[in-house]
């Protein structure tokens, strides 16, 4: 398969987001989830589908009705989570939520609970994870929770997850992440990028919404076709270098329109890559057979081991992993991008961006969206002119 069918595939896969949950392969055996905090592997060892909704799932710039549900000020993923939810419902099985992520998450549950136009069999999960991260109290906790949701998965399908499947699974993901990992490398290496970042963002996003096994198939395949792809070192060295920063923004086509440009290569700090691909998780010995030790160990890698984000770690950690990001890829500006109402990323940018353009005369620039993308042309004018600022440095 080449990279170019996989992508076009991703694109379909993604705008007919809807219509794939319809078929018979995952209908009522997905499991909707809204952050890359929740422990995805155990949704697998039960034998559903971890599906992460991507913003493009009712296809570009689709309009959302959930005004008379949620207030206005609520952040707009939220919106796209809650309208998605509503029209689909019946096709999913469950929805995992977790709180204590943000203020809109905070009580999400309680109005997706609430909601008369959700379809009566629809499972929800109130995941609630720790405040803080990377300690032992916090990932004590984040055992807890793993073992309250695993009951509730072996209550909801009357299946058991024992230590093979879940073992099974983790060690699917972790391949998973592996080649997500190893493709990303051809977009971080400056001399060598093979893949554009919007190419990667898709793939990305395809493998969010499939079975993991198929995923895995489908990467160990572009991987083979990345590595006959001949790089133009020449353009990828020359190009200014710009770093995408943000949580959850996921949505490819403003990649496309900054490449477009032909000024800039890409890479990026964006929850749903980096912070939900740049983790292994340990697998003991299966002849313990101790699924409690998994499920520590699938903590570990949640609270300790994942990149830090802007809501569960100290500034002075995410200003540190961002410098050692800048210095290993060679960056020459940061663009931060949140989206709308969305305050964790709102509080750190403006801090970040403070500290890399005096400190590290690095220039920043924020640029504040939507899922749909309502306001992508002026976004990329924006960042047009932001190249011929980093061109002033």
């Amino acid at each position: 398969m080449s990279l170019k069918a996989v992508l076009e595939d991703s694109v379909d896969y993604i705008e007919n987001f809807s219509n794939l949950l319809e078929k018979e392969e995952y209908k009522q055996k997905s499991v909707i989830y809204f952050t890359a905090d929740i422990p995805i592997e155990i949704i697998s060892a039960a034998g559903l589908i971890p599906v992460r909704i991507p913003s493009d799932a009712n296809g570009p710039q689709s309009q959302y009705n959930t005004n008379s549900v949620l207030q206005p000020f609520i952040c707009s993923k939220s919106h796209q989570f809650f309208d998605f939810i509503s029209k689909n419902g019946k096709n999913l099985i469950a929805g995992i939520f977790s709180e204590n992520h943000c203020d809109s998450l905070q009580n999400f549950y309680d109005v997706v609970k609430m909601n008369k136009t959700l379809d009566d069999d629809f499972q929800y999960f109130r995941f609630l994870l720790p405040i803080k991260r990377g300690g032992k109290t916090e990932t004590k906790y984040y055992f807890k929770e793993m073992q309250r949701l695993v009951s509730w998965f072996e209550n909801l399908t009357g299946t058991q997850i024992t230590f093979e499947n879940l073992s099974s699974s983790i060690q699917l993901h972790n391949t998973k992440r592996a080649l997500l990992t190893q493709i990303s490398k051809y977009i971080r290496d400056r001399d060598h990028q093979k893949i554009t970042m919007s190419e990667y963002v898709k793939l990305k996003l395809l493998t969010d919404i499939i079975p993991v096994k198929e995923s895995v198939e489908i990467l160990n395949k572009t991987v083979e076709s990345i590595s006959k792809i001949k790089s133009d070192k020449e353009q990828g060295s020359t190009l200014p270098r710009v770093l995408i920063s943000g949580s959850m923004f996921d949505n490819f086509r403003l990649f496309e329109s900054i490449e477009i440009l032909n000024k800039t290569s890409i890479a990026t700090d964006l929850s749903f890559i980096s912070r939900s691909s740049d983790f292994q998780i340990l697998v003991p010995e299966l002849e313990t057979k101790d699924k409690d030790e998994l499920l520590m160990n699938l903590a570990e890698a949640y609270i300790i081991n994942k990149i830090p984000d802007s809501v569960h770690h100290h500034p002075g950690r995410r200003l540190e992993y961002l410098k050692n990001l800048i210095h290993n890829h060679q960056i020459d500006g940061v663009v931060f991008i949140q989206y709308s109402f969305c305050d964790p990323d709102a509080f750190e940018s403006r801090g970040l961006s403070l500290h890399l353009e005096k400190n590290m005369s690095i220039p920043t620039l924020t640029l504040v969206t939507d899922p749909q993308l309502t306001n992508l042309n002026q976004m990329t004018t924006r960042v047009e002119a932001f190249m011929e600022k980093i061109g002033d440095y």
